[in-house]
């Protein structure tokens, strides 16, 4: 029986090949979903304590604006509210009631004519770009990784012309420390170092998961005098901790801001609240979803094992009295069963990549098999031989 248990058992998904496929989708599916949402569950975990870490420090604004886009043409080309912006952004680094932390990692890093200095870039790690070849890089101020606790220490103080860069993780392979790079306009950037691998940081305002900076080219925030679109993005991109109350009320009640009154304040706290509220439905969302589809997924694959038992208990009884003990008929459902969740772990595993989390589904795939085998193997044990015999 042992010798021939392959043949078995390719015969025994020949025999019902249709159903076995269908069930073998919907496992599929349900082991992917799952996954997800165990993703989505995990980052959310993640990011909503580190929202929470965060605003036990104190309170935390952030200013926005919901301009149109002829008030932003007209933004661009005012060289009062440049200024002005300009200003705000020095006198809040440099108050002592406030702490700002800009980040901003919508900007680009598009490197210049020195072709060796991205020959051997993976694609992956680019910008998707027909003409140019970029990689993602965001703008900080000096206290981004001690306010966000990222272990290291990082120097982004520029080297006489040359600026600094901080590098994700992903790019160790290609770059060393002291490593010169030229961007499009030919500006130079020297390697000061290395992120250690998963560093992150989180924004509410934007996202409800953490910024993984494993792919990005890290610099520090230079906002220039009469550049209306650069600081402003630099203001909209910059967190405000209040060390004193109203600190930042009495700075927007100046009369030198008063040409910036698009401008208003959110609160971190409410944010991380929306933040926490948004992560649970869309966790419970997707895993009601994933649950959805195992159950009905149960209902089919147990209707399949009896089918499968009834139909093929003449062949049964003739095995056993040719020498096969009830554990290798057992072990013909067994491996059907076996045989769907190790497929759906596979695929898994080449949707999700190795992770903890795809393990953690792997595991719950386990326990789903040998739930769904419960009752399949409960009646087979409950049949003698001879009753097969009479039965057929």
């Amino acid at each position: 029986m042992r010798r021939n248990f392959f043949t078995f058992f390719w015969q025994d998904i020949r025999r019902n090949l249709l159903n076995y496929l269908v069930i073998l989708v919907q496992i599929v599916l349900a082991a992917v979903v799952l996954c997800y949402a165990l993703t989505l569950a995990c980052n959310g975990w993640v990011a909503t304590k580190k929202f929470e870490n965060l605003n036990d420090r104190s309170s935390i604004y952030k200013l926005s604006a919901d301009l149109e886009e002829s008030e932003m043409d007209e933004l661009s080309n005012s060289r009062a509210e440049a200024r002005a912006l300009y200003r705000l952004i020095q006198d809040m680094y440099a108050s002592d009631s406030l702490e700002c932390v800009t980040a901003d990692d919508s900007m680009d890093f598009t490197f210049g004519k020195h072709r060796k200095e991205y020959a051997g870039l993976d694609k992956k790690l680019r910008v998707p770009s027909d003409r140019t070849v970029s990689v993602d890089m965001a703008v900080v101020s000096s206290n981004f990784f001690r306010f966000f606790g990222i272990k290291g220490k990082y120097d982004l103080r520029p080297e006489g012309k040359r600026q600094s860069l901080i590098l994700g993780n992903d790019f160790r392979k290609y770059y060393r420390v002291g490593d010169v790079l030229h961007d499009s306009v030919d500006d130079e950037y020297v390697v000061k170092g290395f992120l250690p691998k998963g560093a992150y940081y989180v924004n509410p305002f934007e996202k409800n998961e953490p910024f993984y900076l494993d792919r990005y080219f890290i610099t520090a925030v230079r906002p220039q005098r009469d550049d209306a679109m650069g600081s402003f993005i630099t203001v909209m991109s910059t967190f405000v901790v209040e060390k004193k109350k109203n600190a930042l009320h009495e700075m927007m009640s100046r009369e030198s801001m008063k040409k910036l009154d698009f401008l208003y304040t959110e609160n971190y706290t409410d944010e991380i609240r929306e933040s926490v509220t948004d992560i649970l439905n869309s966790v419970m969302t997707m895993a009601s979803i994933a649950v959805i589809i195992l159950i009905f997924c149960s209902v089919g694959l147990i209707a399949n094992l009896l089918h499968f038992m009834e139909s093929s208990m003449k062949e049964f009884a003739v095995n056993m009295l040719c020498g096969a003990r009830r554990r290798d008929i057992i072990l013909r459902l067994v491996a059907q069963v076996g045989s769907m969740t190790v497929i759906a772990g596979f695929v898994t595993l080449f949707v999700w990549q190795f992770s903890g989390l795809a393990v953690v589904t792997l595991l719950i795939l386990v326990i789903y098999a040998f739930i769904a085998l419960a009752y399949p193997v409960r009646q087979l044990k409950k049949i003698e031989i001879i009753e097969i015999i009479r039965r057929k």
